[in-house]
């Protein structure tokens, strides 16, 4: 968080006091199901999902950089 002071890193708790489980409104009108949604998207309470699956989409990369290398 840009000149914050209270902790040294953005504990990604700002929103989760009105996080909703599963769509919103606007995520059903619209055919999406996510796990979890919040009533202001600049929440950061929603971004650990998105944080997983880009952990998981670097670590699958990673693997298949390994095996190529391997297999070379």
């Amino acid at each position: 968080t840009y000149l914050a002071e209270t902790a040294p890193w953005n504990d990604m708790s700002r929103g989760v006091t009105h996080q909703l489980n599963g769509p919103d409104e606007q995520a059903k009108k619209i055919g999406l199901n996510p796990l979890s949604s919040g009533a202001k998207t600049e929440d950061e309470g929603l971004y650990p999902v998105q944080h997983g699956y880009w952990l998981q989409s670097m670590k699958a990369a990673v693997e298949a950089e390994a095996a190529e290398k391997n297999n070379a």
